[in-house]
């Protein structure tokens, strides 16, 4: 281990170094989660998924373990910024890296549903900006859609209040639509560099999920549509994360090469792991 990157409520995340000389991200659970069976389970079932998603997309998982009766989760080092820094930062993101952004979310998204399985917990911090482009982390809550848990339980909210869709909220079965309503979130968020449903807490943030619409004005019109739809209330109406991307490819934004938004952060800012937890 080199150093530490950060904690957060499932465990501490610490830079380190391979054998052979690549740099990793290793997740070490809490000792007081450790000896949780159902979260034990969870870390596994995190674990799996994470072998699953296309490296593309996410950061690969690389090894998994116990040491002194802790599990730890081994991935590779995403060099980059969580989406949710940026934005506290810099501010919102312009129409050509909004455009970028979306489309690269929405391409892990349709390689994620491809595989047969849900994220449930798309938000801002579990997006990384990388120089080669947009990831997805954290699988801790994610579900295989063929597979039946008692990790998963509908009735059972799973996944970021915030975040969630109004059928999430509800806690009805995971499905990629929940993974949508997200996606449409976190992009009007960039555009804005606030949340659709408003300020306040988890709480009366979900209540306006449910109940009333977002607020797109700040987002520009050539993404604001696929927004909205994403965005609805009924999940049999919003596009798939692969309608999404293919509309996006069809509206890119026409603009001279130049460097990314994320380009001059320095490897001291870049705590994309500490996201994952």
């Amino acid at each position: 281990m080199l150093s530490r990157l950060g904690s957060g409520g499932m465990g501490t995340v610490y830079l380190g170094r391979s054998a052979d000389h690549h740099d990793v991200a290793i997740k070490l659970v809490h000792p007081h989660l450790s000896a949780d069976a159902e979260f034990r389970a969870r870390f596994v079932s995190e674990a799996n998924a994470g072998r699953r998603v296309p490296a593309f997309c996410s950061a690969p998982v690389l090894d998994t373990g116990t040491h002194e009766g802790r599990p730890y989760l081994v991935t590779e080092y995403i060099d980059g910024i969580p989406l949710s820094r940026f934005v506290a930062e810099r501010g919102a993101l312009d129409l050509p890296h909004l455009h970028a952004l979306a489309l690269g979310t929405a391409a892990g998204l349709a390689a994620i549903h491809g595989i047969g399985l849900v994220h449930r917990d798309i938000k801002p911090s579990n997006i990384v900006l990388t120089l080669g482009g947009v990831k997805i982390i954290d699988f801790g809550i994610a579900r295989v859609l063929e597979e039946t848990t008692g990790l998963t339980q509908t009735g059972i909210v799973m996944g970021s209040l915030g975040w969630a869709a109004p059928e999430q909220l509800e806690g009805a079965a995971p499905s990629p639509a929940m993974d949508v309503f997200a996606w449409g979130c976190v992009v009007a968020y960039a555009a804005a560099g606030k949340h659709p449903f408003g300020p306040g807490g988890v709480d009366t943030r979900a209540g306006r999920v449910l109940a009333s619409p977002p607020e797109l004005a700040d987002v520009p019109g050539p993404v604001r549509a696929l927004v909205e739809s994403a965005l609805g209330k009924k999940p049999a109406g919003r596009p798939t994360a692969e309608e999404l991307l293919l509309a996006l490819i069809g509206t890119a934004p026409s603009r001279r090469r130049r460097p990314g938004p994320f380009a001059r952060c320095s490897r001291t800012a870049i705590t994309a792991a500490t996201a994952a937890i």
